[in-house]
């Protein structure tokens, strides 16, 4: 992203009242352990690095919409 990095849009969602309570999860080609620690830092739900292929994108974004919306219907 120019200008910005995920980071940064993770800060700016997690300042928003209206947003924060909103789950994060970064998807990203970083590895890197200091990333993960800062994300979840940052109030990231999640931290996955990007899949190889398209299956397994499918099934990750399988998966976390799964977990939102069980964590949804849980604190309604």
């Amino acid at each position: 992203m120019p200008k910005v990095d995920g980071f940064d849009v993770l800060t700016w969602l997690k300042s928003r009242p209206e947003l924060s309570p909103l789950p994060v999860v970064v998807l990203s080609s970083s590895s890197r352990e200091d990333d993960i620690q800062r994300a979840r830092l940052l109030g990231a739900a999640d931290y996955r690095v990007k899949p190889a292929d398209f299956e397994q994108l499918q099934a990750l974004a399988q998966e976390v919409a799964s977990r939102w919306l069980t964590t949804a219907q849980l604190s309604t």
